[in-house]
């Protein structure tokens, strides 16, 4: 058996990668720290008082995981920031521009929910813009839960960037954003490549600032 290790940092996209060249994901920026994927494995299981603490071998459940990743971004261009803004919106007049936190309580549309992509920097030549790379890790359908903090202070030390952590979470769908059936094992969410599943033609934009 072979040892793979994993090694190094993530680029992160999110969007609709079922556009051509990757044209549907937007490259979300540097990051600095730990990005962290939790599969959060839905297993139950149960006891019975007579059998003592070791759970039952014929009561156990998969009630389905609960992916989440966390990433620490330290870009802040704000064409990045409103794909995790999940209800703001960027306004501008000519050269003038704000970004919005919300626009108050709204459902968002399934047409609104995209993919989100993490792609190893050391893998990001494999296939075309790193989309059959061996440990990336897709979540066909995401939601940004937390923005994180955005601190500012006095620039002090080697390192003076402070990044804010963004949470996403996983969400069920049967299909991508074309309306191809996604694999019902990879809907939750999957590491490797969308090209395992032969009714998807996703793709990644070249990684750019």
């Amino acid at each position: 058996m072979a040892f793979e290790p994993v090694l190094g940092p993530f680029h992160v996209f999110k969007g609709d990668p079922t556009t051509a060249s990757g044209a549907g994901m937007t490259y979300l920026g540097k990051t600095r720290g730990d990005i962290t994927l939790n599969p959060n494995l839905g297993i139950m299981t149960g006891f019975a008082d007579q059998t003592g603490r070791t759970p039952l071998a014929d009561v156990v459940y998969d009630a389905g995981p609960k992916p989440m990743v966390q990433v620490p971004f330290v870009d802040e261009e704000k064409a990045k920031m409103i794909k995790y803004f999940e209800n703001g919106e960027i306004v501008t007049n000519t050269t003038k521009e704000a970004i919005g936190f919300s626009s108050g309580i709204k459902k968002i549309a399934i047409a609104d929910i995209d993919t989100l992509a993490l792609i190893p920097v050391s893998q990001i030549a494999s296939g075309t813009n790193g989309i059959d790379a061996a440990n990336a890790i897709w979540l066909p359908r995401v939601i940004a839960k937390t923005a994180g903090d955005f601190t500012f202070n006095l620039p002090d030390g080697d390192d003076i960037l402070n990044p804010h952590t963004v949470e996403f979470e996983a969400l069920y769908y049967e299909t991508d954003q074309d309306d191809n059936n996604v694999n019902a094992s990879l809907r939750y969410g999957f590491i490797g490549t969308p090209n395992a599943d032969t009714g998807l033609t996703w793709s990644l934009p070249v990684v750019a600032d």
